[in-house]
């Protein structure tokens, strides 16, 4: 039997996407009747873990190749946060607009020394 250096399987036996090598430890003899083979139900209980275990990883393999859906999503996410964002916008700007009405002579004020300042600035630098 062929196995990779480290390993204890095959180097032609497929690895499982959930870091399990797909044994359980057991010889395959442990469960098994006076003949050494499996019962029925043993068999039965395999085969219906190993139909779960292949439907969780069909089900992990399609949710990370499905990249239109993946696309989708961040694109809702980010369309949620924008709006989100928008509306905060909009609030401070609502919020700054009803300040500058309640202190309008203020707000003029300062205009009004901001631009002499500009002037006294520019005729300095010429």
């Amino acid at each position: 039997m062929n196995t990779p250096s480290g390993g204890g399987q095959p180097a032609d036996t497929p690895r499982r996407l959930d870091g399990h090598d797909g044994h359980d430890g057991h010889d395959g003899h442990g469960g098994s009747d006076a003949h050494g083979a499996d019962t029925p139900e043993q068999v039965r209980e395999q085969v219906e873990q190993t139909r779960l275990e292949l439907g969780e990883t069909i089900e992990a393999l399609s949710a990370k190749a499905d990249v239109t859906a993946r696309a989708r999503e961040k694109t809702a996410e980010l369309r949620q946060r924008a709006a989100v964002t928008t509306g905060e916008l909009r609030q401070a700007a609502a919020l700054g607009a009803r300040a500058a009405r309640d202190n309008r002579a203020a707000v003029l004020a300062a205009a009004g020394a901001l631009a002499l300042l500009l002037l006294a600035w520019r005729r300095a630098a010429d």
